[in-house]
């Protein structure tokens, strides 16, 4: 990277640049909203309106319930996926902030000081899909979130972040980490 290269990242950061965000296509989602919006539709139908049947047994109506109920909980988060804050991956002069859920505000800032690499990991699902993970090596003792059921074995001072559904491509994004990490520790 040349010097004029690093002023350039050096001004970016120093305000944040988000490298990467979690990203749905918007024609999935419209789609999935539109299903769930007929489930309801089909579970309000079955549980209290009964203008299709006249006679609707008990087993029925108690499915038509759980329907309509599950797919407004549905609903409920598609929309909010869709309206509210995305996750994302953002690099800062003092350190990289990883926003971990699409659904909750769990965001980790970890300083480049405290980072001892990046890298990817391929994990294969059944016979075609491939699972792309980010995994960043932290210093010993640095507080991480509790891991949950991972598909591969990391060590005890590893952060696994998905990065399946990035607006950018997974192998760039591990890239750019290690220089703004090779720049910012004062690694070599």
């Amino acid at each position: 990277m040349n010097s004029e290269n690093k002023s350039l990242n050096a001004d970016r950061l120093s305000q944040g640049a988000t490298l990467a965000e979690y990203h749905h296509r918007l024609s999935t989602q419209i789609f999935f909203i539109t299903f769930f919006i007929g489930l309801c539709l089909a579970g309000l139908e079955a549980a209290f309106l009964h203008k299709l049947f006249s006679e609707v047994p008990l087993k029925i109506k108690l499915a038509g319930i759980v329907d309509l109920v599950a797919s407004i909980v549905f609903l409920f988060f598609l929309i909010r996926q869709l309206l509210l804050h995305k996750a994302k991956i953002t690099a800062t002069d003092r350190g990289l902030i990883v926003n971990l859920s699409v659904f909750r505000s769990r965001t980790l800032f970890i300083p480049w000081n405290k980072i001892l690499g990046a890298r990817m990991a391929e994990v294969r699902l059944q016979m075609a899909w491939k699972m792309k993970y980010l995994i960043l090596a932290v210093e010993p003792g640095f507080p991480l979130p509790k891991k949950g059921t991972s598909m591969f074995p990391t060590a005890e001072n590893e952060l696994v972040v998905d990065i399946n559904y990035l607006t950018r491509k997974p192998l760039n994004l591990v890239a750019e980490i290690l220089e703004f990490l090779k720049q910012f520790s004062g690694a070599k």
